[in-house]
């Protein structure tokens, strides 16, 4: 359901709301969950030389989400103004910061802040270069992950964009862009980037497309002083040949140097088809040639990559999907005896009858040969079933299985692997405010010596706010070695955590 308002003749409300109801056992009448998205926009002019955007979205977890791994658990704030100072300069500035939480178990979340402040400046129009405008932009960018915090960022970007259009399909621009590079949590700058691109757009219709880019890239890494530049030609086509068939092709080639001194090129080609023939069937084909010349060693070292892959995704009917894909992968390098051949097959059946209950079978095969260091066959195979089960409002069950087969068929004599993983986890709301977990993790390895690790959790949770978790734990890790047993140890860690988001 969508609703705008006028507030003046030139601001305007856009309002959109969502809603999906999701059975949760069809043999139970009226027993469903609801799920929402909305969002909504502000924009339009406060003045005849300001203009404001202001928008809002949240889509709540399970809101149209197919595949039951996945939640769309997701925020979004934006405000964006510009003010006219001059008939030809315009100042601008923006604030956005968004959330995601992808694991409904996890309280974790990723969340990214981007804040700009910039200029355009209108040129005016030219008999053959068309419209031109200048633009100059600051912008800070902060990233975290609370999953891996080890790897959140701040950058720091300046840039200077000519932009050029000659006319309604054609579009060009030239840019220049600095970017310094700070590690989190220590917030020490790690490195300094240069980037100078020349890009081309040619759209002539909604489904067909295409664009070009050369950059000149330059990079000083301050852990190590080194001062690598890159050379870029970048080429992108898209066309759809009709309702349900696409295509898209592209093309990349680059080239690094250290002190005008050769390191590295290569070229990356790739093509892909995607063909809908109905609502419930999608096959895709695609292909990568790449060649890479190392120039680092002497002689230098060549590789050559091909790969083909083959997809399939057909929905078995409304709440069970089958997936499979095939990939073939081969390797050559300079050394005409070095080669490497690999096979996979991979498919899955995701069945969620409700959003209670979620069962995702899955078996993988994969055939890897090489002929150096010495000739070698090694063949894997790994069946898999993950369950998610609500029974109630107060349980939750999961469990994740895998059972990993690895026979080296070449060199004899036959060397055989076999690994079982494991996963299971008991979750039980106490009240609205505690819940108890309890945890099993366990690695065992059968073959070629006995081997295994278990490992075993308990926890205690309390939610102090909404946003604010306390949890008291216990954990206790064996770890077995057939084949040393001196590896053998036990621990033992008590601990208490304090989770949270703003």
């Amino acid at each position: 359901m969508g609703a705008q308002y006028k507030i003046t003749e030139d601001l305007l409300i856009n309002t959109e709301y969502g809603r999906s109801q999701q059975d949760q056992d069809s043999l139970t009448p009226g027993n469903e969950v609801e799920s929402s998205a909305y969002r909504a926009e502000l924009k339009g002019k406060l003045t005849n030389r300001s203009k404001i955007l202001l928008a809002y979205e949240r889509v709540e977890p399970e809101f149209f989400s197919f595949d039951p791994e996945l939640e769309d658990d997701l925020e979004k704030y934006q405000i964006s103004l510009s003010h006219q100072l001059t008939d030809k300069l315009t100042l601008k500035g923006g604030y956005e910061y968004s959330y995601d939480n992808i694991l409904k178990e996890e309280q974790a979340t990723t969340t990214k802040e981007t804040t700009d402040l910039g200029f355009a400046y209108k040129l005016g129009k030219h008999k053959y270069l068309g419209q031109i405008e200048l633009e100059g932009l600051y912008q800070l960018k902060d990233e975290e992950n609370d999953w891996y915090p080890q790897e959140g960022s701040q950058s720091k970007v300046s840039s200077l964009t000519l932009n050029l259009t000659p006319s309604e399909v054609l579009n060009s621009f030239l840019k220049y862009e600095h970017e310094d590079i700070y590690a989190k949590p220590e917030l020490e700058m790690t490195s300094k980037k240069d980037t100078a691109i020349v890009g081309l757009e040619y759209a002539p219709a909604e489904k067909r497309s295409l664009a070009a880019q050369v950059q000149l890239i330059k990079e000083e890494d301050l852990l190590t002083g080194e001062t690598p530049s890159t050379k870029k030609f970048i080429f992108q086509g898209k066309r759809d040949l009709t309702s349900s068939l696409d295509t898209s092709f592209n093309y990349e080639h680059s080239d690094t140097e250290i002190d005008k001194e050769p390191q590295e090129e290569s070229n990356v080609i790739s093509a892909e088809v995607k063909y809908n023939p109905s609502e419930r069937l999608a096959i895709s084909l695609g292909g990568e040639v790449s060649r890479k010349e190392d120039y680092t060693p002497d002689p230098p070292a060549l590789q050559e990559k091909k790969k083909v892959t083959v997809g399939i995704e057909y929905y078995l009917s409304s709440y069970s999907l089958l997936e499979a894909e095939y990939q073939r992968e081969g390797e050559v390098t300079s050394n005409p005896q070095s080669s490497k051949l690999s096979e996979k097959v991979a498919v899955k059946l995701p069945y969620q009858p409700s959003p209670q209950f979620s069962l995702t079978p899955g078996y993988e095969y994969e055939r890897l040969q090489e002929t150096l260091p010495q000739e070698s066959l090694e063949v894997k195979s790994t069946p898999s079933l993950k369950i998610d089960w609500y029974p109630n409002e107060k349980w939750e069950l999961f469990s994740n299985l895998e059972l990993k087969i690895a026979d080296s068929i070449l060199p004899p004599p036959e060397v055989k692997e076999l690994t079982a993983t494991g996963l299971g986890r008991i979750t039980y709301k106490i009240s609205d405010q505690w819940e108890l977990m309890g945890q099993y993790e366990g690695n065992i390895q059968i073959e070629p010596e006995k081997s295994n690790k278990q490992t075993i959790t308990l926890e205690l949770g309390q939610e102090i706010t909404e946003n604010i978790w306390i949890r008291l734990g216990y954990q206790n890790t064996k770890f077995t070695d057939g084949a040393i047993p001196e590896n053998d140890y036990q621990a033992d860690m008590p601990y208490i955590r304090l989770t949270g988001k703003f």
